[in-house]
C-alpha cells in the first residue's frame, strides 16, 4: 500500500512540472514588450506604430494587450518628455496597461512603470 501511495505522489508531482510557466512580470520600452515568466524565461514583442498594441507572442504562446495611460503622474510626464529630449527615451518606461492572456484564457494584468 505505501508503494502505491509513493507512486501517486511520484506521478502527481511530474504532473505539476508540466504546467506551463506563467507570465510574472513585464518591461515595457520604446517599441517593444518583454515578458518574464515564472520559469525565468524571457519573451519579447516588437511594438510598432502607434499605440494601442495588440498581438500575440507566439514564442510564450501569449496574446498581449497595451494600452497607453490616458492621464499619468505630471512628474512622470515631465521626466518622459526630459529623457526623450537628451537622446535617451528608455531611461523612463511609458506608463500604460498591459494585459496578457495565455492559451486556456487566463488573463494577467500589468502597469507600466511597475509600482
Amino acid at each position: 500500500m505505501k508503494t502505491g501511495a509513493l507512486v501517486f505522489s511520484l506521478l502527481l508531482a511530474g504532473c505539476t512540472g508540466l504546467a506551463a510557466p506563467k507570465p510574472v512580470s513585464t518591461r515595457l520600452q520604446t517599441g517593444s514588450l518583454s515578458v518574464i515568466r515564472s520559469d525565468g524565461s524571457r519573451c519579447e514583442a516588437a511594438l510598432m506604430g502607434v499605440a494601442p498594441w495588440a498581438g500575440r507572442i507566439d514564442a510564450c504562446d501569449l496574446g498581449y494587450t497595451v494600452t497607453p495611460d490616458p492621464g499619468p503622474n505630471p512628474l512622470h510626464w515631465l521626466l518622459t518628455g526630459f529623457v526623450r529630449a537628451i537622446g535617451t527615451p528608455d531611461l523612463i518606461a511609458p506608463a500604460a496597461r498591459i494585459d496578457l492572456t495565455d492559451a486556456s484564457g487566463k488573463s494577467y494584468g500589468f502597469r507600466s512603470p511597475q509600482r
